[in-house]
């Protein structure tokens, strides 16, 4: 969730987002560099969603070229025909449910409460 939403607004979203009735899978590396954790996290969600037909993920130019090789690898070794993306975050608005989600989970405590009717379930990996 953006920085510049009040705590009152992030409420009122999260509670917004449950009435969807969309889940959300946290994906979760407890320790270690960000670049080998994110990458084993989006190996676990590729597999988990390898019949999928896109994947979208939010453009970040710093992860951008290891996510490629990461998905590009996993498209290989699961025979998926998915395709994913890396887009603006303003461009496709069912990303903000994640975003939102994986905000909260970080923040832990109300933030994490608020965030549980839309989190389907959290994988260690």
């Amino acid at each position: 969730m953006p920085g510049e939403e009040s705590q009152g607004r992030r409420r009122t979203l999260l509670a917004g987002m449950a009435q969807l009735g969309v889940q959300a899978t946290i994906y979760v590396r407890p320790s270690g560099p960000h670049v080998p954790a994110r990458a084993a996290c989006l190996q676990a969600m590729v597999e988990d969603h390898a019949l999928a037909a896109q994947v979208f993920l939010d453009l970040s130019e710093g992860d951008r070229a290891a996510d490629e090789r990461v998905l590009a690898q996993m498209r290989q070794k699961t025979s998926g025909t998915f395709l994913f993306h890396h887009e603006q975050p303003h461009r496709r608005p069912g990303p903000w449910i994640a975003d939102a989600v994986a905000w909260s989970w970080a923040h832990g405590g109300q933030w994490r409460q608020l965030a549980g009717p839309l989190t389907a379930e959290t994988r260690i990996v």
